[in-house]
């Protein structure tokens, strides 16, 4: 496609918002001179101006004939990322990795503060070396989304980007794996105050990054969530704070420092790698051999309590009309980004109460790190969850059935 565009030889050369209309095409964005628009053949990214003082890169290329302006679309840059909108605030990335987990990140903006708060930061290893787009600060500051108007996640607006703030459901290699290029000193990093020690101890073990033969990230935890926290921001400042209507939940069992949070405005709950569907990967629920089923237990019967409160609040209470809110949704690490978060619970307590008193079949059993590693899957179709864990871990739950499970 060529667009011709009428250029005052008098002005500059870049071209206004005004005059083109944005398509909801892929852009790159930059903080960039004007100016730099002002030569005879500009050939690569074409530079305009909105509103916001922002010069975005378009990517054309662009040649200026006398008095005209012609632009020719070019490709937009590949990446090894999807994203998706799943929510008003809220955006479903997934990363194309080399490890085949395809870890979900999710990308809040927050309508209050100048925050972009991140739900971990996948493998920052992509499937593909040849995209032109591979680590997750470039995707969110530079890449324009379609399910963003057009825009990147993260741009320059007035000079500066938003802030991060990133909550780490759990040190995985495939969570924490693009931490690093964003651990600014403007960055905040929120981890479980539970798994301390966990994160702080051989964190190349406990990642599991020394078994995939990868650099272990380093990084600074900025603040240890308590259970049941609700965030302020700044975190580590005085001064006074916006309630970000983010509460934070601990939820040991698949990891020691396994940390789930609620997005009380968009009434989604965020979870990690504590459960998920089998999806079209096929994936099961994943433990290693620091997990702990018990744990695990007394973790899920407290996120279900959690989940049964939110579901039952009702606002708007007026001449005996009230507002039923809408159901909490979950967001996994992996497979599942918005299911209904009560049903899903009841369901992975279900499937994890049949493996412990021996109603699901073990389909295959391996030696891992040491240990026997089992695979429980029930058969039929429609199966939705299949689980991969430490033998021992389902053996010691057995020994501790019955009321060590219930909520603590």
């Amino acid at each position: 496609m060529t667009v011709a565009v009428r250029s005052d030889p008098l002005q500059e050369a870049a071209i206004s918002s005004a005059s083109i209309m944005r398509p909801e095409a892929d852009m790159a964005c930059e903080n960039t001179d004007r100016r730099q628009a002002n030569t005879d053949n500009l050939h690569g990214h074409h530079v305009y101006q909105d509103r916001n003082d922002i010069v975005y890169r378009q990517l054309y290329t662009i040649t200026i004939i006398g008095p005209a302006v012609t632009m020719t679309a070019s490709t937009p840059p590949s990446t090894s990322f999807t994203a998706t909108r799943i929510n008003t605030t809220t955006f479903l990335i997934t990363e194309d990795d080399s490890y085949a987990e395809h870890p979900f990140i999710y990308a809040k903006l927050h309508p209050n503060a100048p925050l972009l708060i991140l739900s971990d930061t996948g493998c920052d290893s992509p499937r593909d070396k040849d995209h032109q787009i591979v680590h997750l600060k470039a995707l969110l500051e530079t890449h324009a989304l379609a399910c963003n108007n057009g825009l990147p996640l993260n741009p320059l607006q007035g000079g500066r980007r938003r802030d991060y703030m990133i909550i780490c459901t759990h040190c995985h290699y495939d969570h924490i794996g693009g931490i690093e290029q964003l651990a600014t000193r403007q960055a905040t990093i929120v981890a479980s105050k539970h798994g301390r020690s966990f994160i702080e101890e051989d964190l190349a073990t406990h990642s599991l990054c020394k078994y995939r033969r990868m650099r272990t990230p380093r990084y600074r935890v900025s603040h240890w969530a308590e259970d049941r926290e609700d965030l302020k921001w700044p975190l580590s400042s005085s001064m006074s704070k916006v309630n970000l209507g983010i509460t934070t939940l601990q939820t040991p069992g698949h990891t020691p420092d396994s940390l789930a949070w609620y997005d009380s405005s968009e009434r989604h709950l965020y979870v990690g790698d504590s459960f998920y569907e089998m999806g079209s990967d096929g994936m099961p629920i994943i433990f290693p051999k620091e997990g702990d089923w018990v744990t695990f237990m007394r973790s899920m019967g407290a996120l279900r309590d959690f989940v049964l409160e939110q579901n039952a609040v009702v606002e708007g209470v007026e001449e005996g009309w009230v507002e039923v809110l809408p159901r909490v949704k979950v967001g996994c690490g992996h497979q599942t980004a918005a299911a209904d978060a009560e049903e899903m619970v009841e369901a992975v307590v279900g499937i994890f109460e049949r493996i412990i008193a021996g109603k699901v079949p073990v389909v295959m059993s391996e030696e891992v790190r040491g240990e026997v590693y089992d695979l429980w899957k029930e058969e039929g179709e429609g199966v939705r969850f299949s689980v991969r864990a430490p033998r021992r871990l389902c053996e010691e739950a057995r020994r501790h059935r019955g009321g060590a499970f219930a909520s603590t």
